[in-house]
């Protein structure tokens, strides 16, 4: 009889001990399943955002369909989108003389879907679409007595 009653106790332990690895199982699978759907998310919108991050420096621009050939002071004209939804233009120009002008300000940008949104920091909303194509940054802004103006840029 007590042979009997050790039996049951040591089958009663051994299940016990089971359940008890059994949860703890559970709670480390949860765990890890719910740290994956966490990760997966964040990656996604990382992604979303960081297409126009970084330095730019202008390559192209074109005024209606035509291509205009860029000057040296052009070529020294940049872009750069921040993480933190900053960015800074320089825009360097030929305009009279030998000196090139600079066209700088700084401003924040928004991403809603696949457009952009630029404001510069005197609350200014620059129109523009902005893609990145092969690459490039191309930003594209609408003049109503110009037309548009298209702007190319490569990373740096």
């Amino acid at each position: 009889m007590k042979t009997m009653k050790t039996m049951k106790t040591m089958k009663t332990m051994k299940t016990m001990k089971t359940m008890k690895t059994m949860k703890t199982m559970k709670i480390i699978v949860l765990t890890l399943a719910f740290g994956l759907f966490l990760t997966s998310c964040e990656k996604e919108e990382t992604i979303i955002e960081n297409k126009v991050v970084g330095n730019w420096k202008l390559i192209e621009v074109h005024v209606g369909n035509e291509a205009n050939s860029i000057s040296t002071c052009n070529e020294l004209s940049t872009i750069s989108f921040r993480s933190d939804n900053t960015f800074y233009q320089d825009y360097k120009f030929l305009e009279i003389g030998p000196d090139c002008s600079t066209d700088a300000y700084n401003g924040t940008w928004s991403n809603v879907g696949n457009d952009y949104s630029l404001r510069k920091d005197d609350s200014t909303v620059l129109e523009t679409v902005i893609t990145i194509v092969n690459n490039n940054l191309q930003m594209v802004y609408h003049d109503d007595t110009e037309g548009d103006f298209t702007y190319l840029y490569e990373k740096m």
